[in-house]
């Protein structure tokens, strides 16, 4: 569902490959099939660097969701590693290159999605649960102790958000 670079290495973000889905599994019982953040090698193999649907899975958030791996939506490089939304847990999760996984921010039922970050700041995009009413879908600003903070708001399906000509 994305892609990123640190440095010349490409990272790629996997999701909805394995898990379960309302309690039956929809992996075709392929064992290799793994949501997760994947390192791209200089002869194109492919790493799995963190399972993070298995981390999701493992307890899964309460309330319990459909998707027990959730649903990752994007990636972004961040303070040596990778910010991740879930939109299908409403969480954003801070993931390093070496498969450590940590929970960085929790929401109620707003489908985060997108992600930004700037000099220190990450903006994040959400589009509230179903059925993604234009009130409902926002762009928040928050940084290491502060916010979010809401800075837009009023399209329904905001799936990401990207700095702009002159930094805008």
């Amino acid at each position: 569902v994305d892609v990123a670079f640190m440095g010349r290495t490409a990272y790629v973000l996997v999701t909805l490959v394995s898990g379960l889905l309302f309690g039956d599994p929809f992996d075709n019982g392929n064992p290799n099939a793994k949501n997760g953040l994947y390192r791209i090698e200089r002869d194109g193999t492919v790493t799995l660097i963190a399972d993070i649907g298995q981390w999701s899975a493992d307890p899964p958030p309460q309330p319990s969701f459909f998707v027990d791996t959730g649903v990752q939506f994007a990636m972004e490089p961040y303070w040596g590693g990778f910010l991740v939304t879930d939109g299908h847990h409403n969480r954003v999760l801070w993931v390093g290159k070496h498969g450590s996984i940590q929970e960085v921010a929790t929401f109620g039922n707003v489908v985060p999605t997108g992600l930004e970050a700037i000099a220190g700041l990450v903006f994040v995009t959400q589009m509230g649960p179903i059925p993604h009413t234009p009130e409902d879908g926002k762009v928040l600003v928050g940084g290491p102790g502060w916010g979010p903070y809401e800075v837009a708001s009023g399209a329904s399906m905001l799936i990401d958000v990207e700095l702009g000509p002159r930094g805008r």
